[in-house]
């Protein structure tokens, strides 16, 4: 009835008073003390002397409440003699929620503080920052100060428990449970080998990659503003490179199956083969299709799935057209290779175009020899002046006309490296081999 109504604003003094009592009474012997504080759930509703305090309206207010309750209980510890050989953990059962119903202004408060950090979600997402929580473990004792990355869960702390205090869990008991006690205590550095995540949507983890299992549940929280994680697909993240879980590289292969994956490859390659045929005994097309293969392995696209790519001025960057193409032996190709690409595979021209223009834009220069983005100023003269050039005049127009012609300005106008000093060439008209000491005769001779 209504004698177990609370007073909201008492929760956090009640509940610390009595876990300052307890360690009195019990600081002669070995005690397990659970405190399941409100703070900072809702309703936000904190003592009338935190009101006010953080700036932060009574979401920051509470969080201060709380940050006064851990005070009070390290402070009863350390009176009582029995802080230093105490075990303490601290931790919260579910990433960070800001607005959730109550118009406290948590949201507009919130200022710059990223209470997720660089985590993708929240509370209710199967997304990291609704499953990955703060974990505190104090031990003066036994635990030096440092930060851990093994892999542990919540669930391990009953095995660990048990096996702290040596004993053995019953049949049937805590199944989900593994002894992760020297990880929580920092002489493991590795855990548990995965880890089962469970909300809304089911996700196992081993720390480096991430699968979240395909869910018809809704994918966003209006309410919470929230990102569910939740998607009719499967999903893959690698934690290591993408904490925030940006790029699903599930999207790559989306079936995981082997032989579909290899099939689906052998039918496009086919698909390109097949736009040329020709005649002629089974060596001769052997031949033939062998070296038009060849001739189209590269250029290659090197971006990622989400169009990520790592630029020639060392940066992670989105392609403009979402693919990237590089591997350009413009010297060796530049006369046959690429008016040929303009016959057979039109569909690539004006992306390996707009590439060339994008590095041109990122290093100064259309690429002389561009492999994997970067450049490697092999051979002489800047025949991706000539590519570029014959991409306009035979028609295509998917490529930013007026950026290409700056690119190709610049690139035989402004002097970069030791093989293309412009103001002397535009002297003598020529390189003389005493002021340029590297092909001065053949780079005279391309450009």
């Amino acid at each position: 009835g209504k004698q177990a109504l609370w007073e909201d604003e008492n929760i956090a003094d009640s509940i610390t008073v009595k876990a300052v009592r307890f360690i009195e009474k019990n600081k002669e012997t070995p005690f397990f003390l659970y405190v399941g504080t409100n703070d900072a759930h809702v309703p936000r509703w904190p003592h009338p002397r935190f009101v006010g305090k953080s700036g932060m309206g009574p979401r920051g207010d509470a969080l201060l409440q709380f940050d006064w309750t851990v005070g009070e209980i390290m402070a009863a510890l350390e009176k009582a003699g029995i802080a230093e050989n105490t075990l303490i953990v601290l931790s919260s059962d579910n990433g960070p929620v800001v607005d959730d119903g109550y118009a406290d202004q948590a949201v507009e408060l919130l200022g710059d503080h990223k209470p997720w950090g660089a985590f993708r979600g929240g509370k209710y997402s199967s997304f990291e920052a609704g499953t990955r929580v703060p974990f505190i473990v104090s031990w003066p004792a036994e635990v030096k100060p440092g930060v851990s990355d093994a892999l542990v869960s919540q669930v391990d702390l009953y095995a660990s428990m048990a096996g702290l205090m040596g004993k053995t869990l019953e049949n049937g008991a805590g199944p989900d449970s593994r002894n992760q006690l020297d990880a929580f205590l920092g002489k493991d550095n590795k855990g548990r080998d995965y880890i089962i995540e469970q909300a809304g949507s089911l996700s196992v983890s081993d720390g480096e990659w991430k699968y979240i299992a395909p869910s018809k549940g809704a994918a966003y929280n209006k309410l919470t503003n929230t990102e569910l994680g939740n998607n009719k697909e499967a999903q893959l993240y690698n934690l290591k490179q993408d904490i925030g879980e940006k790029k699903n590289l599930a999207a790559e292969v989306p079936d995981w199956n082997f032989a579909a994956t290899r099939r689906a490859t052998h039918d496009e390659w086919n698909a390109y083969l097949q736009r040329i045929d020709v005649e002629g005994t089974l060596d001769q097309k052997k031949n033939y299709y062998t070296s038009f293969y060849h001739a189209l392995i590269q250029p290659n696209q090197i971006a990622d799935v989400d169009g990520m790519y790592r630029n020639a001025a060392d940066q992670i960057v989105k392609a403009e057209t979402g693919k990237f193409y590089s591997t350009f032996s413009c010297w060796d190709t530049y006369r046959a290779a690429h008016p040929f690409y303009t016959i057979v595979m039109p569909d690539r021209v004006d992306g390996m175009v707009s590439s060339l223009v994008e590095q041109a834009e990122v290093q100064g220069f259309l690429p002389i020899w561009g492999l994997w983005g970067k450049e490697n100023y092999c051979m002489v003269g800047n025949h991706a002046v000539s590519i570029v050039a014959e991409a306009y005049h035979k028609g295509f127009r998917g490529f930013n006309a007026e950026r290409a012609f700056n690119a190709i300005k610049r690139t035989q106008t402004v002097s970069h490296g030791e093989k293309y000093d412009w103001e002397t060439f535009m002297k003598y008209c020529y390189w003389p081999t005493d002021l340029v000491a590297s092909e001065s005769v053949s780079n005279s001779l391309e450009c």
